[in-house]
This record gives structure tokens, C-alpha cells and sequence, in this order.
């Protein structure tokens, strides 16, 4: 066998065990998903808006050093629920603490090359926090928030892009 075909076995080896890997690391993420989504729907048992799924940027009063993550973000006429894929773990903002919406570019020192949704709140001790997500539109996100602030229905979020 010349060294031309070894490097060429080697080659479509390393590929597919690459993918393989992959493979199995999006089966994976898939099931930690379902596993939330089931989770969150246990946890609910409110009238749910709307579920997305979205990146946690962090919470402003963990300051820098934390675990930010993959997870899905839920409105309820009651708040904000957020449950996160790995760690596992959740928190949940009240609508009557919600002091404000904003849309930054940036958080925590992170970008993520587009529009946040950062919700500013106050905190089960009363203090001034935020959090802030990657989701799909956070615009939709921040009117239906201040459409459920004003005690009216949110705009329905079929018209996400």
C-alpha cells in the first residue's frame, strides 16, 4: 500500500469518526432539550405565551465568572421562566419586577454579533439586576413584555422573523 493511500485511509478514518461525534453530540443536545422543554411544562402551571429557545447571556449581579448556556425562555401573563440545557438549572422573573426592556449588542463583556433582549429587574431582595438573551427577535419579546405590563394581550409570535 503506498503512503498516498494510507494518508487517504487515515484521512476518511478521521472523518468519519468526526462525524460520528458530531453526530452523537446533536442527538445529545437534542434529548437535553426535550428533557427542558418537558421540564419547564411540569413547572408551568400557568398559561405559557410563548416558549423559544435562546442563549443565556448571564445575569448582571453573577457579574463576569459564570455559566452561560443554551436554554429555553418562556413568557407567562406571570413573567419570564428560564430554563437552562447544561448546567441544568432555572430562574424565574416576575412581570410585576420587571422594571425595564432594552435591546444592547453587548453583555457582560460578550458579544454575540446582533440584538439581546435585557430585561432589567428587581430582584427577590429587592435589589437592581438584569439578565440578558440571544433569542429570534427580541423586539417581540420586549412589546409583548410591555403589552403584558399594561395588562393588554402580547402581539402573537408567529410574526417572528
Amino acid at each position: 500500500m503506498s503512503a498516498m493511500m494510507v494518508v487517504f485511509l487515515v484521512i476518511i478514518l478521521s472523518v468519519l469518526v468526526m462525524a460520528v461525534g458530531f453526530a452523537g453530540l446533536f442527538l445529545w443536545v437534542r434529548r437535553l432539550r426535550r428533557e427542558a422543554a418537558g421540564a419547564l411544562r411540569d413547572e408551568l402551571a400557568e398559561d405559557v405565551l410563548h416558549v423559544a429557545d435562546c442563549n443565556f447571556m448571564g445575569m448582571l449581579s453573577s457579574g463576569y465568572a459564570q455559566v452561560r448556556g443554551n436554554g429555553l425562555l418562556a413568557l407567562t401573563r406571570d413573567g419570564l421562566r428560564f430554563r437552562m440545557l447544561l448546567p441544568r438549572r432555572s430562574f424565574y422573573i416576575p412581570l410585576s419586577s420587571i422594571k425595564g426592556v432594552t435591546y444592547p449588542r453587548r453583555f457582560l463583556g460578550k458579544f454575540k454579533g446582533g440584538e439581546l433582549l435585557r430585561v432589567d429587574f428587581a430582584n427577590s431582595a429587592g435589589k437592581e439586576d438584569a439578565c440578558a438573551w440571544l433569542v429570534a427577535d427580541p423586539h417581540w419579546w420586549g412589546e409583548a413584555i410591555a403589552a403584558l405590563l399594561e395588562g393588554k394581550d402580547p402581539p402573537p409570535p408567529d410574526r417572528r422573523s
